[in-house]
């Protein structure tokens, strides 16, 4: 009668991880286990399984791969004990997501707006999106954020009163992994200009040298 060992998968667990370090750990119970190996199988778009040989220490045996590549992966656990009795059926899924999402500003621009009304507009490439922000500061250093909206890939948010001065927009997007980018900021300016309304002189021909310029 075939014993096989039991094993028990410590790590990873079913999530998305933020970097590309993982561990491999597996409870073994088993009197006689003789070697242990971790495949690793990229889902989608990957190559060929990848094997790792696991170390044994106190009936824990595990490995640790620092340079994972972002995806998603099927991890198979392979034990054999001194009778090459073989456990291969435990496995785990698990994502990696250490890029940062991809931001582009594209609005307001750098320059001075006679309108107390802005539009904030980022286009964010990122398969998992999570939350985007607007930090608003103003001349007097005081900040405030707002919430963007997502429509198909372009966050955004308008506000309708804001006040005259110079101010920063920076803008937070993170992604379901948490990884986020805050690089993308631009300062701008708001200026009511004076309005001026002509009442004279008109555009015609005066017949004599006096003009009124009002």
């Amino acid at each position: 009668v075939a014993r096989f060992p039991k094993v028990e998968i410590l790590s990873p667990v079913n999530i998305t991880y933020p970097n590309s370090t993982v561990s491999f750990n597996i409870s073994v119970l088993e009197e006689s286990p003789n070697s242990g190996v971790i495949q690793l199988t990229m889902l989608v778009g990957g190559s060929s399984d990848v094997n790792y040989t696991l170390t044994n220490a106190s009936g824990i045996w595990g490995y640790t791969n620092i340079s994972i590549p972002d995806g998603t992966y099927r991890a198979r656990f392979h034990l054999n004990d001194s009778q090459n009795n073989m456990n291969n059926t435990q496995t785990r899924v698990f994502t990696i997501d250490s890029s940062a999402p991809t931001v582009i500003l594209l609005s307001p621009a750098n320059q001075s707006y006679d309108n107390q009304t802005i539009n904030f507009n980022i286009s964010v490439n990122e398969a998992n999106p999570s939350t985007a922000l607007l930090q608003l500061t103003q001349e007097d250093g005081s900040k405030t954020n707002y919430t963007l909206a997502n429509q198909s890939g372009i966050w955004g948010y308008t506000n309708q009163s804001v006040p005259e001065g110079t101010h920063n927009a920076l803008f937070w997007v993170n992604d379901t992994a948490n990884s986020q980018n805050n690089s993308v900021n631009i300062n701008f300016t708001v200026a009511r200009f004076p309005k001026v309304e002509i009442l004279s002189p008109v555009n015609i021909t005066y017949p004599n040298s006096t003009v009124s310029f009002n």
